[in-house]
């Protein structure tokens, strides 16, 4: 978890975010990462065509999630996009294409490593079985109190 707080960014950590669609919420976050200076414009295409590929959604005991993220040369440094959604949109499931997740929590990911991201993302993967961590973050709505709380249930 220490890496997720070393990522969390308060200008680019959204609470009840309008998303319609997978696409969507991935479409507002990577346009929050490009006005940053984080990714390249290639940015967001990219994500959404990796995740059509590769899908994302993980469905944890009590929320569902998804970790989009694409290849380091669409992005210029490191960083962590994060919607609440205010409704869940369906992602595909992670290894189960044709299962979707019921998604609350979008971490949109750009990554700057080629080997790292795969331990990021297990990382990530292995705190959030502790559907916990994510209730309390998903409850925060506060930036403050958000850091809090992974600070605590780390």
């Amino acid at each position: 978890m220490k890496s997720l707080l070393g990522m969390l960014d308060r200008d680019l950590t959204f609470w009840d975010l309008e998303a319609d669609s997978d696409v969507d919420a991935i479409a507002f976050l990577a346009d929050a990462l490009r006005q940053k200076g984080i990714v390249k414009d290639s940015f967001k295409s990219a994500v959404i065509e990796r995740e059509k590929a590769a899908p994302t959604g993980l469905e944890t005991e009590r929320i569902g999630i998804a970790m989009p993220h694409t290849t380091e040369e669409h992005v210029n440094r490191k960083g962590l996009a994060v919607g609440f959604l205010k409704r869940p949109v369906a992602f595909r499931a992670m290894g189960m294409p044709e299962k979707e997740v019921d998604t609350e929590i979008v971490f949109l990911l750009a990554l700057t490593d080629p080997h790292g991201h795969i331990e990021f993302l297990q990382e990530l993967a292995a705190a959030f079985e502790r559907s916990e961590i994510l209730v309390a973050m998903k409850e925060a709505r506060d930036f403050d109190r958000l850091t809090e709380q992974v600070r605590a249930l780390a």
